[in-house]
């Protein structure tokens, strides 16, 4: 059974969603979703001074550093 949403669902989904965290955590979840969410994380982070560790994603530091404060 193929459960997939197409894009257009996930793209209402997301422009319904109005706060920071679950818009990280559904980037967290899966690549397809990293890239729907369309943050560059890679350049927040570096704004903001924070770096990335070996295994890590630029989605984990943000979610880590912003959100776990």
């Amino acid at each position: 059974m193929d459960w997939k949403l197409n894009k257009d669902i996930w793209m209402r989904i997301l422009n319904n969603m109005n706060d920071f965290y679950g818009t990280c955590q559904l980037a967290l979840s899966h690549k397809f979703l990293y890239k729907m969410v369309g943050i560059d994380f890679k350049k927040l982070c570096l704004d903001n001074k924070l770096f990335r560790l070996p295994g890590e994603s630029w989605s984990d530091v943000v979610f880590d550093g912003f959100l776990q404060k």
